[in-house]
C-alpha cells in the first residue's frame, strides 16, 4: 500500500473519492435500507441508525471489507475495531442536517488512533446535503456548544460555533459518486446541510478504532467488533459477528447497546440518577420509546 493515503489523510485530515463498491453493490443495500424504513415503525427506524453493523447483514459484511480495512491500516495499523457505524439519511426536500463539530470533542479517544469512513450509498452532492469539511483543521481544538434544534441529526446538536467568517469560508464540499468513500480523522471539523432535492441522500459511516483506545463508558457503550488483528487490552468487549453468529443474535446486543445508550443520554439531560432509572423502567418498553422518538420528532 502506498504512503499516499497516510501522509494526505495526517495533512490535510481526510482523504477522499476512493472507489470501494460497484453501483449495484451499494443500490442493493441502500434499496434495503430505504423499504426497511418505509416499512417499519419510528423506534426501529431511529434505533438502527446507530451500530448499524448489528442490524443489518449487509452493514456487518461492509465492515469487514478488504478495500476498506487495507486503508485503515496503513493509516492507523494493524489492529483494528469498528466501535460504531451509522445511517447519516436524508429524505427528499428535508431539512435535517449536521452541524460542523469535531468527533474528538466528545468520544475523548486518542489522537491519531481513530477515523471515519463514510460511504455514500446514494451520491452524494452539495443540492443534497454532502458532507462538509474543513481541512487541516484536525490540528486544532474548537470550542464546542450544544444547540437544541430538532432538524439537527446530532443527538447532542454538538456545533462549533465559527466566529471568524475566513474560517467558514474555507469549509469543503465533499461531493461522492455512490460507492466511493470519503476516509477523515477523528478531530477533522465536518458536518453537512439539508437536502434539496427530490432525492434521498444516504451515507454510511463506520468508526474504526484502535483496541488501545479507551472509551469514556460514562458517555458512551465500549463494545466494538473486531475485523482485523487483534483485540487483547480489554478496553472493548467483542461483538458477534455474521461469521459466527446470526443476525437475531446481533439484533438482541443491538437492542441491549441501544438502550443502555438511552439511559446514558438522558443522564446528560436531566442528570437526576434516580429520575434517569424511574423513567428507564418504562422507557426498556418499545412502545413507549417509539413515543419519545416521534415527541422528540426523531426520524
Amino acid at each position: 500500500m502506498s504512503k499516499t493515503y497516510r501522509d494526505t489523510f495526517f495533512d490535510q485530515g481526510f482523504i477522499t473519492n476512493i472507489k470501494i463498491f460497484n453501483n449495484d453493490y451499494v443500490q442493493n443495500a441502500c434499496d434495503d435500507y430505504i423499504n426497511f424504513i418505509n416499512n417499519t415503525n419510528r423506534q426501529q427506524t431511529v434505533e438502527a441508525k446507530t451500530k448499524t453493523h448489528l442490524f443489518f447483514p449487509w452493514a456487518n459484511k461492509i465492515i469487514f471489507e478488504k478495500r476498506i480495512l487495507d486503508i485503515v491500516e496503513n493509516i492507523i495499523g494493524e489492529n483494528i475495531v469498528c466501535w460504531n457505524s451509522l445511517i447519516f439519511h436524508k429524505k427528499p426536500k428535508t431539512s435535517n442536517f449536521v452541524s460542523m463539530h469535531q468527533d474528538q470533542n466528545y468520544w475523548n479517544i486518542e489522537m491519531n488512533k481513530g477515523l471515519t469512513v463514510s460511504l455514500a450509498l446514494t451520491d452524494s452532492n452539495v443540492e443534497n446535503g454532502c458532507l462538509r469539511i474543513l481541512p487541516y483543521s484536525h490540528k486544532k481544538s474548537y470550542e464546542h456548544i450544544d444547540l437544541n434544534d430538532k432538524s439537527n441529526m446530532l443527538a447532542r446538536g454538538q456545533t462549533i460555533d465559527f466566529k471568524n467568517d475566513k474560517v467558514s469560508s474555507q469549509i469543503q464540499n465533499i461531493e461522492l459518486e455512490k460507492g466511493e468513500c470519503c476516509i477523515f480523522h477523528g478531530n477533522i471539523a465536518h458536518g453537512s446541510l439539508k437536502n434539496n432535492s427530490d432525492s434521498h441522500r444516504v451515507l454510511y459511516a463506520m468508526r474504526f478504532l484502535t483496541p488501545d483506545n479507551k472509551i469514556n463508558t460514562s458517555l458512551y457503550y465500549n463494545y466494538a467488533t473486531l475485523v482485523r488483528g487483534e483485540n487483547n487490552l480489554n478496553n472493548f468487549l467483542n461483538e458477534p459477528t455474521l461469521k459466527n453468529s446470526a443476525i437475531s443474535d446481533l439484533r438482541k446486543l443491538h437492542k441491549e447497546i441501544i438502550i443502555t445508550q438511552f439511559s446514558k443520554y438522558l443522564k446528560l439531560k436531566i442528570k437526576i440518577n434516580f429520575l434517569v432509572n424511574f423513567f428507564m423502567i418504562f422507557f426498556k418498553m418499545n412502545f413507549l420509546r417509539r413515543f419519545l422518538y416521534y415527541y422528540l420528532k426523531k426520524s
